[in-house]
């Protein structure tokens, strides 16, 4: 099975949180849900189609960020941060256009890098290309620009661009939105490192390390068992079980349901009809990416857009 850079990091943190997948083949892109992969799409077409070398990159790249929201017929209105996103699109245009021009002749965007004898694959934001080498570019939209996951995904690139063009990058790059462009610091041992442990990782597949921050956005903790024994004693979980003892709905279409959890009573309301589904009464739910208020017996739980549930 093949491992994403991506899901490096994670497999390092906890190797039940990684996915693998049977083929490294590109997610084909669809409608964007969130302000970041709204911005991704904008700084692909930014550069694909050479809006970077421009005398005005900021307003360029904002420009793409209103066009790739047309395409996908996107409300940017309902997305989280996508105001300040795109500002800060604008404000980072002409940094980001002047680093490429500073590591590199030719960009591009997207590019799909494997290592079929290893199975690591990885899809790099930006590869900028010179006679020595290259540059990896990790765009960041959000404050996870520094994490030791973020290094190791990194690293995996360097190591697939090696394997790809028999030659180190001259640089690997996080480049946040937020903070501007932080090289991360590296040599071909460190590569061949985290390569290592990466093997090493993949022999405990059902090896769990569950914590808020790693937990948070992993696909598979709604029946992650660890997870859940874990979540009980968080201060500020955002995850709820317990079994449906009442259900009601709005005039809004969205649900409020009560469940009934190990020490009380608790509602969860907002919630849609395609995280509800065919749930009734005496089924034990989960639900994670919930807002939690209140003190810990009487705590209200609110659904967010990425709320998700499961019966078990």
């Amino acid at each position: 099975m093949w491992l994403s850079a991506t899901s490096a990091g994670r497999l390092l943190h906890c190797p039940a949180s990684a996915s693998l997948v049977s083929a490294p083949d590109p997610v084909p892109a669809s409608p964007p849900g969130n302000a970041g992969t709204l911005a991704h799409f904008a700084v692909n077409a930014w550069v694909e189609g050479g809006a970077w070398l421009s005398d005005a990159p900021g307003l360029s790249l904002q420009d793409c960020w209103d066009s790739e929201a047309a395409r996908w017929g996107v409300d940017t209105r309902r997305l989280t941060e996508s105001v300040m996103t795109r500002s800060r699109l604008r404000s980072r245009g002409a940094e980001l256009a002047a680093l490429l021009q500073s590591v590199g002749e030719t960009a591009r965007s997207e590019v799909s890098l494997r290592d079929s004898a290893q199975l690591l694959y990885g899809q790099v934001d930006i590869v900028v290309n010179n006679q020595d080498g290259g540059a990896i570019i990790d765009l960041r939209t959000g404050a996870d620009s520094q994490t030791e996951r973020v290094r190791t995904q990194l690293l995996v690139y360097a190591h697939l661009f090696r394997h790809e063009t028999n030659r180190l990058p001259d640089a690997l790059i996080v480049f946040s939105l937020r903070h501007g462009a932080e090289q991360i610091d590296f040599s071909e041992g460190d590569i061949d490192g985290v390569l290592k442990r990466v093997q090493a990782a993949r022999k405990q597949p059902s090896l769990a390390f569950p914590d808020p921050a790693g937990c948070k956005f992993c696909r598979r903790r709604l029946r992650c068992e660890p997870h859940w024994e874990a979540a009980s004693a968080w201060e500020d979980p955002d995850c709820v079980e317990g079994v449906v003892s009442r259900m009601e709905a709005a005039a809004t279409s969205l649900m409020a349901i009560r469940v009934d959890t190990i020490s009380a009573q608790q509602w969860v309301t907002g919630l849609a009809s395609s995280v509800v589904g065919g749930l009734k009464s005496g089924d034990t739910v989960r639900f994670t990416e919930v807002a939690g208020k209140g003190e810990p017996l009487a705590k209200e739980w609110r659904a967010t857009r990425s709320t998700r549930s499961a019966r078990v």
